[in-house]
């Protein structure tokens, strides 16, 4: 089954972001809104693409998720206060809800709704980036609770 046609039968289209686009310091957005070469320019044109070309698909977009930076065993800094060189973290997510916003699509803000911290960071990271297990099943617990909901409201009509 090619992409196409898997996406064909789907419901919906989950654009999840990960940490690399922060950990390279990627521009959030320019002057130009289409940059590709931007974090919100690059989601919007791939939105468009799959609305242009899947009109049926719910897309759901995610942001990025919280983490940490440690020095000698100890967290020195988070995604909250570092920047490396397009924002920190939280300016991130707010990319990403503005694109949903903009073009009314669900959007699931991790980096808030996770209980993440620089003080629990242990409980749900395996290396202060990528989520350990209690922390993926949060994760997976706050996209199902979304779904499940729209699911229900869409199917109610």
């Amino acid at each position: 089954v090619s992409l196409g046609e898997a996406l064909e039968d789907a419901e919906y289209l989950i654009i999840a972001y990960g940490l690399n686009d922060y950990f390279h310091g990627v521009e959030i957005e320019s002057k130009e809104l289409n940059d590709t070469a931007t974090y919100k320019g690059a989601l919007c044109y791939a939105v468009e693409y799959f609305r242009q070309n899947y009109p049926d698909l719910q897309i759901v977009l995610i942001g990025q998720t919280y983490c940490q930076f440690y020095a000698y065993g100890v967290v020195e800094q988070d995604s909250d206060t570092k920047d490396l060189g397009g924002g920190v973290g939280t300016d991130y997510a707010k990319a990403v809800q503005e694109v949903a916003d903009a073009y009314q699509l669900i959007y699931i803000n991790q980096y808030e709704t996770l209980p993440i911290h620089k003080w629990n960071g242990t409980l749900y990271l395996e290396d202060a980036t990528h989520l350990n297990e209690r922390g993926r099943r949060e994760y997976a617990k706050v996209v199902s609770k979304h779904l499940l909901k729209d699911f229900k409201e869409r199917n109610a009509k």
